[in-house]
């Protein structure tokens, strides 16, 4: 928080640590009221910024133990009772520095999904294991599992019109094998290889299908230390299933260019140059329609102008298969920013001041509990986070996602 000095304080209140308990202690942090987030430098956290109901604790089973493995190899052993950290995890130290040709939001977005990213396709990787999750209405949801020898289960969620194929994905799940994390990649509703097993859409606010596919790991492995890293639109799904404590066992959380606020994201991406990215979005949601129609799973295909904008989209389809009453009563229910308060699991929300479509404002002004840090980039497009490397470039997200993972498996 920035005092009255200007100064930042990291969780210290009146020069004393601050003490974070679980609800079921009965103690609560006083609360902390008229203070907003101060602007950080590139790869600095800001501060969170809470209120009474932020300030309960995380409850129990968040934290882990650590102690080294066979081969020099860190191995995370979850603890009995452990109380929330004191603070949100450190910062990832190193700032997104951007090629000459990759420094605005557009030239970050395209060229971070353009350029080759390594890792193979999750769906024909012959070392994973493929099974299906169950949803309480009968449709069914694709999980590629990775092994790993660390302790640490880590699950990703795709972004809107994705699968778990997508480039940001099989990267991430390339990178943290390497460092010996298990990895649950899980396609949503209809999408990759799930194609054919789901009759119901899925959406920025699908937090019961997420705890659906966490629960099915944890039943499998509760000897595991789980974290969860959701992209874009899964990323305000995770925030919201937090916020619903669907998952309390959860060791931490990282969302990654989250859409906080759904209706002005929603705006955002149908102006300018933004509008591309939109374009590509309906036509993907127009192809996976259609997919749904010629497998059975739907009477009819909605007619679908592709000039359409994603807020009429989720207003022809979105809402009413969702069961909201328009797009209005789809983003007010399903915004996780209004309550992100209360997330009671550690974690961290990474975007980018120049994000084409998922502005900063919003990010920024979301009360939030102290565990919870926002990482701001300059640069970084959405989901992009391209970085100089000599004279090539290589993935920032990548060492900030390994070091957000290992430190929230390793609170303290």
């Amino acid at each position: 928080m920035a005092g009255a000095d200007g100064k930042v304080a990291s969780g210290h209140q009146d020069g004393q640590p601050s003490s974070r308990f679980p609800p079921h202690v009965g103690r609560v942090r006083k609360s902390i009221k008229g203070l907003a987030p101060e602007e950080l430098g590139p790869g600095e956290l800001l501060p969170p910024v809470i209120g009474l109901q932020g300030a309960l604790g995380a409850g129990l089973d968040r934290g882990a133990g650590l102690r080294q493995g066979g081969g020099g190899r860190a191995r995370y052993l979850p603890a009995a009772v452990v109380l929330p950290p004191l603070d949100a995890p450190p910062p990832y130290p190193r700032a997104c520095r951007p090629p000459w040709w990759a420094r605005g939001g557009h030239a970050q977005t395209v060229l971070g999904h353009v350029l080759p990213s390594p890792g193979p396709a999750l769906s024909t990787d012959p070392r994973a294991r493929h099974s299906e999750v169950a949803l309480a209405d009968g449709d069914r949801l694709v999980v590629h599992a990775l092994p790993g020898a660390s302790g640490v289960r880590v699950h990703l969620f795709h972004g809107l019109s994705g699968d778990a194929d997508a480039d940001y994905v099989r990267r991430t799940a390339a990178v943290l094998r390497e460092r010996g994390h298990e990895v649950w990649a899980a396609n949503h509703r209809g999408c990759g290889a799930g194609r054919g097993l789901a009759r119901g859409p899925y959406h920025s606010g699908s937090s019961a299908d997420l705890a659906a596919v966490l629960a099915s790991s944890h039943a499998e492995a509760p000897d595991r230390v789980h974290v969860a890293i959701g992209f874009s639109l899964s990323g305000n799904a995770l925030l919201l299933a937090a916020a619903e404590q669907r998952a309390p066992w959860l060791a931490g959380l990282i969302a990654v260019s989250p859409p906080l606020d759904l209706a002005a994201a929603a705006r955002d991406v149908h102006r300018g140059l933004a509008r591309l990215y939109e374009l590509r979005f309906l036509l993907r949601l127009r192809r996976a329609l259609r997919e749904r129609v010629e497998d059975g799973l739907l009477a009819r295909c909605p007619r679908v102008p592709w000039h359409l904008s994603l807020r009429a989209f989720d207003d022809l389809y979105t809402a009413p298969a969702g069961g909201f009453r328009d797009s209005g009563d789809y983003y007010a229910r399903c915004s996780a920013g209004p309550r992100l308060a209360e997330v009671r699991t550690p974690g961290v929300i990474i975007a980018a001041r120049d994000d084409p479509f998922v502005r900063p404002g919003p990010l920024r002004a979301c009360a939030r509990p102290p565990w919870l840090a926002l990482h701001l980039e300059d640069h970084g497009g959405h989901t992009a986070f391209l970085e100089r490397d000599g004279l090539g470039w290589r993935h920032w997200l990548d060492g900030a996602l390994t070091h957000y993972v290992e430190t929230l498996a390793r609170p303290g």
